[in-house]
């Protein structure tokens, strides 16, 4: 006879009755010689016939289906975010100022804009070409060596990196009204009305 343990899985078929008679039989013997799969087997019963005396009632599928959704949704929360947000307020515009005597106004001038953030300023060029609007622009005062600037509407999103000195520079874009975002060393710096030409 050989002495190999009987799985865990077959023993719990034995005791459930789902064996074809050669198999039960095979099984007998070896419980019969062994005694380690015999206390295996009867463990297995007790655990069967216990399992079968529970008269508990099932939570209501409404509520387990709650509580798996309480644990999903704070899996899927993301963690706190670490950034500093910042919103930048206009505290320079060069359109405001009248021109020199003798100077006449065309439709080609840079505009130049400056935005403040506590310690932070944003210094914004705009000018208009046949291709369309253009914004450049450098970040002023940060303690930085790389970052994001981020330029949106509800049309569409242009991303670039900050330069080295902090500057950025867009590819043209057609009027209307923007949404700057700048990211650097855990700051998010948000200008949330800029207006280049009439929209």
């Amino acid at each position: 006879m050989n002495f190999s343990h009987i799985s865990y899985e077959r023993l719990v078929d034995w005791v459930e009755g789902r064996l074809v008679n050669t198999q039960k039989k095979t099984i007998d013997e070896h419980l019969a010689a062994c005694a380690h799969c015999r206390e295996e087997a009867n463990r297995i019963e007790r655990m069967v016939a216990v399992m079968r005396q529970d008269k508990s009632i099932d939570a209501p599928p409404a509520l387990i289906a709650r509580a798996v959704a309480l644990f999903r949704t704070s899996a899927a929360e993301p963690a706190p975010s670490l950034l500093r947000r910042l919103v930048a307020t206009l505290s320079f515009e060069s359109t405001a100022l009248a021109p020199a005597l003798g100077l006449r106004s065309h439709g080609g001038a840079e505009r130049q804009m400056i935005f403040t953030a506590n310690e932070y300023d944003v210094d914004l060029r705009a000018s208009e070409d046949r291709e369309g609007w253009r914004l450049s622009g450098q970040l002023l005062g940060a303690d930085a060596t790389n970052g994001s600037a981020t330029l949106t509407n509800d049309a569409m999103t242009l991303a670039t990196s900050l330069s080295e000195d902090l500057a950025f520079v867009f590819p043209p874009v057609t009027a209307g009204r923007y949404t700057l975002t700048l990211r650097f060393s855990q700051v998010e710096l948000v200008i949330e009305d800029v207006l280049l030409g009439s929209a």
